[in-house]
Formats: C-alpha cells, sequence, structure tokens
C-alpha cells in the first residue's frame, strides 16, 4: 500500500510573465499576492484563499513547493538557504530555535 504524502504547508511562486497587457484584475491579484516585477519569487502558504489566488494566474506563475531539510552538510554554502526548486535547508540548531520562539509566543499570547 503506498503510503499518503501530506500537501505542502509552503510555496514558492516565481512571476514568469509581466504585468503588461493584462487585465486590471489579475494586475490586483498579483500585486495582492505580493509581486512587484517579472522573475520575482516570493513565499505562500498553502491555504484555499491564496490556492484560489494562484490558480486565477497560473498561466503567468510557477509554483514549487517549500521542501525542508535539515542536512545542512549537503547545503551548498552550509547555511540557511532556499534553493531555486524549493528545497529550504536549515540547520538543526536554529530549526530548535525557531520552534521555541513560535511555542513562547503562542504561551505568551495566552
Amino acid at each position: 500500500m503506498a503510503t499518503r504524502r501530506l500537501p505542502p504547508k509552503l510555496f514558492v511562486v516565481t512571476l514568469r510573465r509581466s504585468f503588461i497587457g493584462r487585465p486590471w484584475w489579475t494586475r490586483e491579484t498579483l500585486k495582492g499576492l505580493g509581486f512587484r516585477k517579472r522573475w520575482q519569487k516570493i513565499i505562500c502558504k498553502n491555504t484555499p484563499s491564496v490556492v484560489g489566488q494562484l490558480r486565477e494566474v497560473k498561466d503567468m506563475i510557477d509554483v514549487k513547493p517549500v521542501v525542508l531539510r535539515t542536512d545542512i552538510k549537503n547545503s551548498p554554502t552550509g547555511k540557511e538557504i532556499l534553493l531555486d526548486n524549493g528545497e529550504f535547508f536549515i540547520s538543526p540548531e536554529t530549526l530548535e530555535e525557531l520552534t521555541n520562539d513560535v511555542k513562547l509566543k503562542l504561551n505568551s499570547s495566552t
């Protein structure tokens, strides 16, 4: 039996085509996503509203899932880095610090 894969939580989205000559609603959608110029990359959450916006402009963008990898030894620079294919290398120590910070913020807000 095949194992089920969870959907990615984040996407790396690249704007491939220009705003010029596009309808106003398409330009507004791209600006709402955070794009300002061609070949710009943004990171989006995998939520229904964002996925709907991405689907509306699917002919103008490239979407790749962000894959979190902690094997920093295989990283090209040995630091935290986001590659073009969506792989995000992060050291285990940094990942632990981030999760601790999030837990502290969540505990302090309640």
